[in-house]
């Protein structure tokens, strides 16, 4: 469901960070199974998807949580073109 809400209703930066770091990290943290859809979301087409992997695990990161995840979310978004997915891998690293 979140992801369809990010496709339909996301469609700037300050929405996405404030949807994803707390609302979809928070499903994350309560359901670790479903980081691996998070996760996959950095090989999407659309740019907020792109950005919603990385941010959505900002504030499990700060807990020391999902760190593996967080390093291989960076990887696959490390040579993005798009500025704004770059700017947000660059707050989760």
């Amino acid at each position: 469901m979140f992801k369809a809400w990010i496709e339909r209703y996301v469609n700037n930066w300050a929405k996405c960070d404030a949807f994803c770091d707390q609302t979809v990290g928070g499903l994350v943290e309560k359901h670790p199974e479903s980081v691996s859809e998070v996760k996959s979301w950095a090989m999407s087409e659309n740019r907020w998807l792109k950005r919603a992997a990385a941010v959505s695990l900002i504030v499990p990161a700060k807990k020391g949580e999902f760190l593996q995840e967080c390093f291989e979310i960076s990887d696959m978004l490390l040579s993005d073109d798009d500025d704004l997915v770059q700017k947000g891998y660059r707050l989760v690293v």
